[in-house]
């Protein structure tokens, strides 16, 4: 489908530009645009290295500074969406809060009109190509620079230059085609006018996936008098909304988390835009009386139309602010993490957004961990023949062991190849992905713990295809002695698995990091006395004992490193916050 939208744009683009030069100008002009945009997106990524998300930690601890960091990161960035974009990669990786990511998404709202603002202002009230040229002649020559620093800051001048060059050539578009035709003659009025040019906003937001790019076009249109004030308002409300197509797109495979921001995001702009265009009317009486006081004229429709997009933000902000805490709320209790149903399991937290930061894409590693160490003990579950229930019920233990007789065989390989292999394999490709994308800065020992968890769970499951024909096949002997020791053993799995599925922060894998390691040893002296006491009375066969003694040793070694795992993971959250949510839900 985005293929063949591709298509049809690009089939009417090359109709407009042989049709009519004045719309190839304008075209032409818009592209440029946003060649801009995307060079200056790559500026910022190259000279804030791993700075950016340093201070984006430092700054999102309270709602005033998250608000903050989105309006001055959008002012200077002049890109909403690349804001938008790293706010969500950074609250689905847990860099920061879902509240954190609702005030910079709010803050980047208001920031995106600074541009625009300063554009109204001085854009088109000179020759704005002469003035790109120094601009683009200066970082063109910067941007051949092998110093990362001076390559980066040409590129920014560069795209400052290319900017200008594209509103040049968009200006000279629109003032040709007042020549040929006047689009003021189609302006609608009312609320069916309103309404059109909004949906009319917001499908070209949506295609050009910029609204500055929408909004250029608007104040070019409107400088040419080619529509008029009410029609650019509703045009400018309408961006809002198709501005969160990039975020819901950027969402797609971003995390829970991640998504939750995007519906914070699109909550915003859509009640904004209600509210904006029942009272337009009245709105832009308010616009008037605002414009009146800052010394506006009356026909400045430009000056205008900046400070009504600026005013119907920070309207919005201004209710919306107080109830960032409620929206975290709302969201936490509506939108909840729910297991793939898929057979074969898909990461929950990697995607292309976090690999531009390192931090980011450690967090994201290190929860998508979680979701593999999750994946395995669901596999060690099935192979001591406990079901869902069995884990989350309040059942007492003992209860549980009496009543699951009846044992059903299961595909060990199976499990292994559809829920613990292809996440193994996306987490260490990523991880090695990352690796290499950070190669100048990367810390050799960064990835240590990723590494480790990975290769603990593996080993984990490798222990327990050893012992679980053995299980399946004495916990249906007749030898009452045998089978009991076996569900003696399943008995203590149950209670450390019942307590590893209830964490809900890492305090309490601290706790069980802490009984783990005491009860390893306990677990392997009473073992071995059992067995020895069992066989001296001829209760069971020196085949059973063997076969119970190693399977008692390697539940001691699955245990070990679920005991390794827990130490790494409290380690690790005590300057991180890793989603532990996903121990709650079993597949």
């Amino acid at each position: 489908m985005k293929k063949i939208i591709l298509a049809l744009c690009i089939v009417g683009i090359v109709y407009l530009i042989f049709k009519n030069e004045s719309a190839m100008k304008i075209v032409f002009g818009l592209s440029f645009f946003l060649y801009a945009m995307n060079i200056m997106e790559e500026s910022f990524a190259m000279l804030a290295g791993g700075r950016l998300e340093t201070f984006l930690r430092k700054t999102t601890d309270k709602n005033y500074k998250s608000l903050l960091f989105g309006l001055i990161s959008t002012s200077i960035m002049q890109s909403s969406g690349l804001v938008s974009l790293l706010a969500i990669s950074f609250v689905g990786a847990g860099l920061i809060t879902l509240g954190g990511g609702i005030g910079i998404i709010y803050g980047s709202n208001l920031g995106a009109t600074v541009g625009i603002w300063l554009l109204a202002a001085f854009g088109f009230s000179f020759d704005i190509a002469k003035f790109a040229m120094p601009f683009i002649i200066f970082g063109i020559f910067m941007a051949f620079s092998k110093t990362k620093t001076i390559k980066g800051s040409g590129m920014l001048i560069l795209s400052i230059g290319l900017i200008f060059f594209g509103i040049a050539f968009m200006k000279e578009g629109f003032e040709a085609i007042k020549q040929t035709i006047n689009l003021a003659d189609y302006a609608m009025p009312g609320y069916l006018g309103a309404i059109t040019y909004a949906l009319i906003a917001v499908v070209i937001t949506a295609l050009l996936q910029s609204s500055h790019a929408t909004l250029i076009l608007t104040l070019s249109a409107l400088a040419t008098g080619q529509i008029n004030f009410e029609n650019a308002a509703a045009i400018a409300i309408g961006s809002n909304v198709g501005s969160t197509v990039t975020a819901v797109l950027g969402s797609i495979n971003a995390s829970i988390n991640g998504k939750k921001l995007t519906m914070a995001h699109v909550i915003f702009n859509l009640s904004l835009a209600f509210v904006s265009i029942t009272f337009l009317w009245q709105f832009i009486d308010l616009i008037n009386f605002i414009s009146g006081l800052m010394g506006v004229k009356a026909d400045d429709y430009l000056q205008k139309l900046a400070i009504l997009h600026f005013t119907a933000n920070l309207l919005g902000i201004c209710v919306f602010y107080f109830l960032i805490g409620y929206m975290e709320k709302l969201l936490n209790e509506k939108i909840k993490f729910k297991a793939k149903k898929e057979h074969i399991s898909t990461p929950n937290y990697l995607n292309e957004e976090v690999i531009a930061s390192i931090e980011a894409s450690k967090l994201a590693l290190a929860n998508e961990n979680m979701h593999l160490f999750r994946n395995a003990l669901s596999i060690v579950t099935k192979s001591l023949h406990f079901s869902t229930n069995d884990i989350t019920s309040g059942l007492n233990p003992v209860e549980v062991i009496s009543k699951r007789t009846t044992l059903n065989e299961i595909d060990f390989d199976k499990l292994y190849i559809t829920r613990f292999k292809p996440l193994y394999n996306e987490i260490v490709n990523f991880a090695m992905r990352v690796e290499l994308s950070h190669a100048n800065d990367n810390d050799p020992k960064a990835f240590a713990n990723v590494r480790r968890i990975a290769m603990e769970c593996a080993e984990i499951l490798k222990d327990m295809k050893s012992i679980e024909p053995n299980f399946y096949k004495y916990l249906q002997s007749n030898n009452d002695y045998i089978r009991g020791e076996y569900n003696n053993l399943r008995l203590q799995m149950l209670i450390l698995l019942r307590m590893i599925f209830n964490i809900k922060d890492s305090k309490e894998v601290f706790k069980i990091s802490k009984a783990l390691s005491s009860e390893i040893h306990e677990f392997d002296v009473l073992s071995s006395k059992k067995v020895n006491e069992l066989l001296s009375k001829n209760q069971i066969t020196p085949a059973m004992a063997t076969s119970l003694m190693n399977d008692s040793h390697l539940l001691q070694d699955i245990m070990r490193n679920i005991y390794k795992i827990a130490r790494i993971v409290t380690i690790y959250d005590r300057a991180n916050s890793l989603d532990l949510s996903i121990f709650q839900t079993i597949k």
